[in-house]
C-alpha cells in the first residue's frame, strides 16, 4: 500500500485512549478508501474516535485483507471505535 500525502488524514483521537491506539494509515488496495489500522497493545479494551481532515463520509470494519465487513456509524464526520485488548482493527474510511 502506498502512503497517503501528509496533511490529508488525521489519527484516532479520544481523551480516554491516552495514546494507546497506534494508527497506521494508507490508501486501500482498491484505491477507493483509506485503510486505517489501529492497534491496541493494552490488556483492556480502548475506546477512541477516528477524526480525519475533511471529515469521514462512511466507514466499515474490514479484515486485514481489506474485505469490508460491518458498517460503522458516522456522526459529525467522526467514527467512534472500540478496540479489544491486544487487537488490530482495520477500518476502511471514505472521506467527505
Amino acid at each position: 500500500m502506498a502512503l497517503l500525502p501528509r496533511g490529508r488524514v488525521g489519527r484516532p483521537t479520544d481523551s480516554q485512549s491516552r495514546g494507546r491506539l497506534g494508527p497506521a494509515i494508507a490508501r486501500s488496495e482498491d484505491g477507493k478508501a483509506i485503510a486505517l489500522r489501529v492497534f491496541n497493545p493494552t490488556a483492556s479494551a480502548v475506546n477512541g474516535t477516528i477524526t480525519l481532515a475533511g471529515g469521514v463520509a462512511a466507514a466499515r470494519l474490514a479484515t486485514l485483507e481489506e474485505v469490508p465487513g460491518e458498517t460503522l456509524a458516522v456522526s459529525d464526520g467522526r467514527v467512534a471505535l472500540s478496540v479489544g485488548p491486544k487487537k488490530i482493527v482495520t477500518v476502511l474510511v471514505e472521506m467527505t
